[in-house]
């Protein structure tokens, strides 16, 4: 199993300053808010996964669609007189990746898959679960943040690099924050690199409340499980009872918002540090953006950091985009 530690995630102990601070940081603002990075552990996640297989959760279905009704087609665009690298950024479980692989190997290119993500576990396992797919697919996992990865790959892994930011996970930044992250992604590039990357597209907000209020309540369990995870990580005494998930669309800026709403006035302890903080009967908290763009936007977004728009993939119900940029 081949990959290098450029960095890693904290162990518990030098991680749990940093969510303390964040966290005491974000319930001592007005409004309240906490980081939706924090919603991964392990329980989160495994909630995640089974979001993602909902009926009324389109994004990695669709995605998925795209990959399967188009591969050929985003495969064609990227030039064969060299060396690739399928360099992905957060891969997950692969799921929509191993669609592309499978056709890069049946079309002979020559590549090699790099993912990179910031747990070492999410690599191994995923490393080890592509030898067993494909066992004759070259593959080499970075563990380090997003930035320094792709420098590294730059520097030690000659050929075109082909960078993927699939599902919506630019959705989580705002539109600002969203050109910086793409700005950094363009400077650890060669020019005419390629980045892939997924953006969920602006609907009928009917579809959108249904996605983020799913039926089987497992949006809400996502949500008020990172107040399990400060009650057991900081020492806290949430009741996730009193909190209700509340999911809704802001037309004006073109995002979902999840907000977390007190049902009552009532006083949270953070016993280790002797911090309380108190909440009124229906103050929200909010938890996270996930912003939506329209096919002009991906553009606009492209033109700001740097990159050209190559072509664009949709699914068939045009929910979400896959866009092929070039760095210029």
């Amino acid at each position: 199993m081949n990959y290098v530690v450029l960095s890693e995630e904290k162990n518990e102990k030098e991680h749990v300053p940093i969510f303390k601070k964040e966290v005491f940081e974000g319930l001592s603002s007005n409004p309240k808010r906490l980081p939706s990075k924090f919603f991964y552990d392990d329980e989160g996640s495994r909630i995640f996964s089974d979001i993602t297989n909902l009926e009324e959760y389109y994004p990695t279905k669709c995605e998925y669609n795209i990959f399967v009704n188009h591969k050929e087609s985003i495969i064609s665009q990227i030039p064969s007189n060299e060396k690739l690298n399928i360099i992905e950024l957060g891969a997950g479980d692969g799921r929509k990746t191993k669609v592309l692989l499978d056709e890069l190997i049946k079309s002979k290119r020559e590549f090699e898959y790099i993912p990179i993500d910031i747990s070492r576990y999410a690599i191994e396992g995923l490393l080890k679960d592509l030898s067993e797919t494909f066992p004759k697919l070259k593959t080499y996992g970075v563990v380090g943040e997003y930035s320094s990865g792709l420098q590294w790959v730059r520097d030690k892994r000659p050929g075109k690099n082909v960078v993927l930011f699939l599902g919506s996970n630019l959705g989580n930044f705002s539109q600002e924050k969203a050109v910086v992250f793409l700005k950094e992604i363009r400077k650890s590039l060669n020019r005419n690199d390629f980045l892939f990357i997924g953006l969920d597209l602006k609907k009928e907000i009917s579809v959108l409340l249904k996605a983020y209020n799913d039926s089987k309540g497992l949006t809400s369990q996502f949500n008020l499980n990172l107040l399990e995870r400060i009650n057991r990580e900081l020492n806290a005494d949430f009741n996730p009872e009193a909190f209700q998930h509340f999911g809704t669309y802001n037309p004006i800026k073109g995002t979902m918002e999840s907000y977390l709403i007190s049902l009552k006035n009532q006083k949270v302890s953070f016993k280790s540090d002797n911090r309380v903080f108190s909440f009124g009967a229906f103050e929200p908290i909010h938890t996270e953006y996930s912003w939506k763009y329209s096919a002009q936007e991906s553009f606009d977004l492209s033109e700001q950091s740097q990159f050209g728009v190559v072509e664009h993939f949709t699914d068939s119900k045009k929910y979400f985009l896959n866009a092929l940029w070039k760095a210029l």
